[in-house]
Order: C-alpha cells, then sequence, then structure tokens
C-alpha cells in the first residue's frame, strides 16, 4: 500500500514539472526611440492565469535578465514577470565597470520613465486593466518601484526585496505568499 502511494506521489510530481517548462524568452522593444532588451519569464501552460509582475533590478551594470529565472525557481505559482534591461548592459555583460552608455542615463528620473514607457509599449502591459499588474523592486529598484506605481494605473501590487536582512529570492517568496487578491472570488 505504501508503495503504491508513493509511486502515485512520484507520477504526480513528474507529470506536474512536465505539465507546465518555465521559459525565458528575451526579446527587442523600442522605449523613446532607443532600442532596447526585455525578458519575459512565463509558464508555457499558465498563461493568464499568473498575475504580470514587472521586476526593477537594482544598481549596477551586470546582466540581470539572465538571471530572473533564478529568482523565481521556487514560486509555487504560475508566472507572468516582465524585466526590461537598463540602457547599456550587454548580454553577458558581468564587468564591474560600466559603459559610458549606461553611466550617462543612470539615474532614479530615467529608471522610472523608462519603465512607465515600457508598461505604456509592450502590447501584453499595456493591455491590461488598472490595478491588474504588480511591480516588484530588487535593491535599488525597490526605489524605483513605488515611484512606477505612484504614475501608472495599471499597478495594483508593490513589494520591494533585496534592501536587506534575507536573500532576494527569499524574499519573494514572501511577496508570492500573499496572493493576488482574486482568492475566494473564483
Amino acid at each position: 500500500m505504501m508503495r503504491r502511494l508513493f509511486l502515485a506521489a512520484g507520477a504526480a510530481l513528474l507529470a506536474t514539472s512536465a505539465f507546465a517548462a518555465r521559459v525565458l524568452d528575451e526579446a527587442p522593444i523600442t522605449i523613446d526611440g532607443q532600442p532596447r532588451r526585455y525578458y519575459h519569464l512565463h509558464d508555457t501552460e499558465a498563461a493568464g492565469k499568473a498575475t504580470p509582475i514587472l521586476l526593477i533590478s537594482g544598481s549596477g551594470c551586470k546582466d540581470f535578465g539572465s538571471r530572473v529565472p533564478f529568482f523565481f525557481e521556487r514560486y509555487p505559482a504560475p508566472v507572468d514577470v516582465y524585466f526590461l534591461e537598463k540602457i547599456g548592459i550587454n548580454k553577458g555583460d558581468n564587468s564591474e565597470t560600466c559603459s559610458a552608455a549606461y553611466n550617462a542615463v543612470d539615474y532614479l528620473e530615467r529608471r522610472v520613465s523608462d519603465n512607465l514607457a515600457f508598461i505604456d509599449s509592450l502590447p501584453a502591459l499595456k493591455a491590461l486593466p488598472a490595478r491588474s499588474l504588480a511591480v516588484l523592486g530588487f535593491s535599488e529598484g525597490g526605489t524605483v518601484a513605488p515611484l512606477v506605481a505612484l504614475h501608472s494605473p495599471k499597478i495594483g501590487w508593490l513589494a520591494t526585496g533585496g534592501s536587506g536582512g534575507l536573500p532576494q529570492s527569499e524574499g519573494f517568496l514572501i511577496f508570492a505568499n500573499r496572493g493576488d487578491g482574486r482568492e475566494g472570488r473564483e
């Protein structure tokens, strides 16, 4: 009896992990006339089932986009995460020395306006109704995220993480356990 229970549980786990693959797409977008790159982390079988999240990274000029899946690998619910890479950061950048292009536009107001323009430019985000997008700012992005939330009617949830105390992935799990406000309305 116990053996059958373990086999059934194992089969369920295998079926669940095979059911939905988590995919990181990379695509170009033009923001204020400049070519940019954004990332979309999503579950292939869960389209429309996840609250969309705009992720805003912290300071620095390392490639953050390729690390986005790490922060959500233990997230138990479907994901629909969008991340706009900062200007002057190339794929694979891992240097402590930032480019001149990055340094020229690395200021708070620009980061806020770029993320607001991203929301208004990307069709998937632009089509969202009011208060249906979550914004999550990591580290210095925790300063940017509240200002984006203040100026965008699309934002319904705001969270910051990684400003001290917990690792960013742990801080996000706290955010994840909050739910999306749809519980009991289905």
